[in-house]
């Protein structure tokens, strides 16, 4: 019988990636046996990290906001991985994520009222990320406030077992176009770029 890991077990696991900067070693550790969703919902890849990158630099985009970020662990990856990329890990619950229950966390945490979010959130140069984000209301109204005209979705493919909302390739509102898109290998993650018409 496989022994059960617990958070803190994976967060050790984790630890030399992070101390290291080695985002490709920490993909191959998220990517390579059972799904470690306690650290990270999707499994990224080379790939999907490659397609964010172009994406980014072909739309002169310099700031991401990751709305819903959890532990940051995929921020810390884009980060790592897009030298120059400054990149913003939103939550809601400031309780939470700095109470000793709370998973590790390996990205700073910003919150929706941090002075840095909002000037973000009103500037072209901003991409949005929802990934395995689940609410709404809230993604609607990130959308109305939001100034940038790029939005990345991230989360399971149909049929997956997991659920997102918004899913990646589901129609957000009618101001913006899906215009591309890829499936994550080894996983049931996508991810889907969205252009503001």
């Amino acid at each position: 019988m496989r022994e059960t890991k617990t958070i803190h077990d994976l967060k050790e696991e984790m630890k030399d990636f992070f101390e290291n900067d080695n985002w490709r070693g920490a993909i191959n550790y998220l990517c390579d046996g059972e799904h470690k969703p306690l650290l990270l919902w999707p499994r990224p890849t080379n790939a999907s990290i490659d397609f964010i990158d172009n994406h980014l630099k072909r739309h002169k985009i310099s700031k991401l906001v990751s709305l819903g970020c959890g532990t940051g662990l995929f921020e810390w990856i884009i980060k790592t991985a897009i030298r120059g990329l400054t990149v913003l890990g939103v939550e809601v619950d400031k309780d939470w994520w700095t109470s000793a229950y709370a998973p590790p966390v390996f990205h700073q945490l910003n919150y929706p009222d941090d002075h840095e979010v909002k000037e973000a959130l009103s500037s072209e140069s901003t991409a949005l990320l929802f990934c395995y984000f689940n609410c709404e209301p809230a993604w609607r109204q990130y959308l109305t406030e939001f100034k940038g005209t790029i939005v990345f979705v991230c989360g399971p493919v149909e049929g997956s077992g997991t659920h997102s909302n918004p899913q990646p390739f589901q129609p957000l509102t009618p101001e913006w176009t899906l215009i591309d898109g890829m499936k994550m290998e080894k996983s049931h993650d996508a991810v889907a770029l969205y252009v503001k018409i």
